[in-house]
């Protein structure tokens, strides 16, 4: 009876570390998706194009969780607007991107609807970076800076 149970924890144990070790690896490759300087390709609040309003359109999204965001003040420019800090969570098999930041249009949660590779560029062989982000009120379309390289590049 005793030998059953010393199976049973090590199997229990073995059970944790898989499932940790799928966690931190998934966890890993999301960041590594999210992670880079991104263009904001088109953004709609309430079906309402707002992308022609921004300064510029890059979506800077850093390793230590720092973001810097599109404004369309120039008053915005080196202020707290611009600037913000993002995360992601899982929830029922779906991942969310979160920013916080004073900048009305960008704060918020928001669904990773699609994120990876699109066929596309110059050459053979060469990848769009594209991501989808939703929430109730908005749609934001982006594609990674660095699209025209090969895909294995970005990995």
């Amino acid at each position: 009876m005793k030998e059953n149970k010393h199976q049973i924890s090590i199997y229990v144990i073995l059970v944790a570390i898989f499932i940790g070790f799928s966690f931190f690896s998934c966890t890993e490759q999301v960041e590594k998706d999210l992670t880079g300087f991104w263009v904001v390709d088109e953004m709609y609040i309430h079906n309402e194009d707002v992308k022609r309003a921004f300064l510029s359109n890059g979506l800077d999204i850093n390793k230590d969780h720092s973001c810097r965001l599109p404004i369309i003040e120039i008053s915005d420019r080196r202020t707290d607007k611009e600037f913000g800090k993002w995360s992601f969570s899982k929830k029922d098999g779906k991942v969310y991107f979160t920013i916080e930041s004073p900048n009305n249009l960008f704060k918020g949660t928001y669904l990773i609807k699609s994120i990876g590779k699109i066929p596309g560029g110059r050459n053979e062989g060469e990848y769009y970076f594209r991501m989808t982000l939703v929430n109730d009120s908005t749609e934001i379309y982006c594609s990674k800076v660095n699209w025209a390289v090969p895909y294995d590049a970005l990995k």
